[in-house]
């Protein structure tokens, strides 16, 4: 069997402009923080119960 030739793009568009910069910014936070780091966080509500007495706060009491 010959092998095929890949087919090389010559125009570079948009999207893999896009692509490139969010793969950039990507590898630069990664090379500040260690481990993973969620992208979207879920507010934590002020009024979340936790026992440990170093979290409540006076309007708890």
């Amino acid at each position: 069997m010959a092998k095929r030739k890949r087919n090389i793009k010559k125009t570079i568009t948009m999207n893999d402009i896009l692509k490139a910069t969010r793969h950039g910014e990507w590898m630069a936070t990664n090379e500040n923080e260690c481990g993973f780091v969620s992208k979207h966080k879920v507010h934590k509500s002020k009024k979340n119960y936790t026992r440990k007495s170093k979290h409540k706060n006076d309007y708890q009491r």
